[in-house]
């Protein structure tokens, strides 16, 4: 979240979600690098199979087999799975951007990314070793198993008095339609998915788009990392963006060389919240 502090006012608003726009952004690029080289081509040398992969851990080139785990994730065949992979990504991840902190944001990704990879490596070796994998089906899974864990809250994107900046939940219709919403995504995503897989099946005999079982790997995955992120919080989903502030308006006080207590004393005044609440929330 970004904050605007305006004498007796503060301004709300979702931070622009700048992982998740470079991920689309190295999407883009990709693709536009397979197209140019050809696409079938660019797979068979830049992305993985088990036979590669083997190879190249027997060689020990730990950077191709990173660099092959990339471009397998992030290539898309064609427009249409470039296009649906865009707005799924862009849809799934500003969310999870929005409400996880960077570190913690990253973090996940990783784990998406890598984690799964041990079942892909099973199921390759047993039942396709020969073929490649492609597409970003494995981050988007855990994308979905988090996202459907995320609290519903109001997004304040105008002025508010100090007193009233709190996220809240909601109470009405919209709350179930908003997770109903996620639901539907994640059933259209999934026919999406066997439905490109078929497709590539008959385009190129030697491309899969998904591994079930890394899928549901990577979905587990995302529940799980949520459900700890959930649990492990020193306080309710809708206080993290007071608490946020009071960090970032602690800091600034730092830098006027005052002392611990002046700061928090400071920051106590400035978000007419109590003192013990801001030494709390700045000492998490």
């Amino acid at each position: 979240m970004s904050y605007v502090v305006k004498q007796d006012k503060i301004e709300i608003a979702p931070a622009f979600p700048v992982i998740t726009f470079m991920t689309l952004v190295a999407m883009v690029f990709l693709y536009i690098q397979a197209q140019s080289t050809g696409f079938l081509f660019w797979a068979q040398t830049s992305c993985f199979n088990i036979i590669k992969f083997n190879q190249c851990i027997s060689q020990k080139e730990a950077m191709v087999v990173l660099t092959h785990m990339f471009n397998t994730t992030f290539i898309s065949c064609n427009l249409v799975q470039l296009g649906i992979s865009l707005y799924y990504l862009w849809t799934l991840g500003q969310k999870l951007e929005q409400f996880l902190e960077a570190k913690l944001y990253l973090l996940f990704i990783g784990l998406g990314l890598s984690l799964p990879w041990s079942l892909m490596l099973f199921e390759t070796k047993f039942f396709d070793a020969a073929k490649y994998n492609l597409g970003p089906a494995i981050i988007i899974f855990a994308f979905f198993g988090a996202v459907l864990l995320l609290p519903s809250t109001k997004q304040f994107t105008g002025p508010m008095d100090r007193t009233k900046v709190v996220q809240r939940k909601e109470t009405n219709i919209l709350d179930s339609l908003k997770t109903l919403d996620n639901k539907l995504l994640l059933l259209v995503y999934i026919a999406y998915e066997a439905g490109l897989e078929n497709y590539i099946h008959g385009q190129y005999n030697n491309i899969v788009t998904i591994q079930p079982l890394s899928g549901i790997a990577a979905f587990i995955i995302g529940v799980i990392f949520m459900s700890l992120n959930l649990a492990v919080s020193n306080e309710e989903a809708e206080h993290r963006p007071m608490r946020n502030l009071a960090k970032k308006l602690y800091k600034k006080m730092r830098g006027f060389d005052l002392d611990e207590n002046e700061a928090i004393l400071a920051v106590s005044k400035e978000l007419k919240v109590p003192y013990f609440q801001v030494k709390k929330w700045i000492s998490k």
